[in-house]
């Protein structure tokens, strides 16, 4: 593959409908340089509410993903106004975009570089590795303030490069989790069929018999054991029928952690 710089990069935004590299709007002359396209900033953005989730655990199952993301997760528009601004704090990561649409042929592929000048105060920007031919969209990019200062980003600004490369051969855009994005987009990974052998159900409800019980205090004790595992809730002993119940959320505990703790406490569990 060979970039595309200079002439060959304005022959291919001026070139016929299928063959062309659109990227608009294209605000300034001065954006397209010699060897890339300087793209902006967008207005929207998705940021971190870390104090809601104690972890986020991609292996349960898709919907429980789904939701442990939009519980986590948030959308910001920050209106294009003047003094309108974004305050990136040290050690934040926010999901952003560009402003402008990019729609690649099937013979382009492009990469997004970060620009220097805001890397030297400690901003990364980063984009896919690689944006395959046939892509159309605004491009989704992953901001991270690494420095000890708070940064503002102004929607609008020139925040990175679309560096473009000829590919050998045509490919059409295989990719069915991010299609025609107009903003920065939620992540997809529940979708990813490569995680589905770790996936346990997010909540289930179990029940065991239990022998030795013939008390309150039994009940009580018993209790208290399963209570104190990570990720049980509901715990209920009853001591007539000599079961267990309790609903495991699927963040740590196992019913296999129930019953040891069950034996641990001085009980037996019938198995079977």
């Amino acid at each position: 593959m060979s970039v595309l710089v200079g002439k060959k990069l304005k022959e291919k935004l001026k070139a016929p409908p299928d063959q062309r590299l659109y990227v608009t709007p294209i605000l300034e002359d001065d954006q397209i340089k010699q060897s890339g396209i300087d793209l902006r900033l967008g207005n929207q953005f998705i940021v971190f509410r870390n104090a809601v989730l104690e972890a986020l655990n991609p292996a349960m199952e898709s919907r429980d993903v789904l939701l442990q993301v939009l519980r986590y997760q948030e959308r910001v528009v920050i209106p294009f106004l003047k003094g309108s601004r974004f305050v990136l704090h040290p050690g934040q990561l926010v999901i952003g975009s560009t402003f402008e649409y990019v729609a690649l042929p099937q013979n382009l592929e492009a990469r997004i570089d970060s620009r220097s000048s805001f890397a030297r105060l400690g901003l990364t920007v980063a984009g896919a590795i690689s944006i395959a031919p046939g892509f159309k969209g605004v491009i989704t990019l992953e901001l991270t303030n690494h420095g000890s200062t708070p940064i503002v980003l102004y929607p609008g600004w020139p925040i990175a490069q679309l560096v473009v490369s000829e590919t050998i051969g045509k490919a059409p855009y295989q990719s069915r989790k991010y299609l025609y994005p107009v903003g920065p987009q939620f992540s997809r990974l529940y979708e990813d069929e490569s995680l589905r052998m770790w996936a346990r159900p997010a909540s289930q409800d179990i029940a065991l018999n239990v022998k030795g019980m013939t008390c309150e205090h039994c009940v009580n004790t018993v209790k208290k054991a399963v209570s104190d595992l990570k990720g049980v809730k509901n715990v209920k002993v009853d001591l007539e029928s000599g079961t267990v119940s309790c609903r495991l959320t699927g963040e740590c505990a196992t019913r296999d952690d129930v019953a040891r703790a069950i034996a641990a406490a001085g009980y037996d569990v019938v198995h079977g």
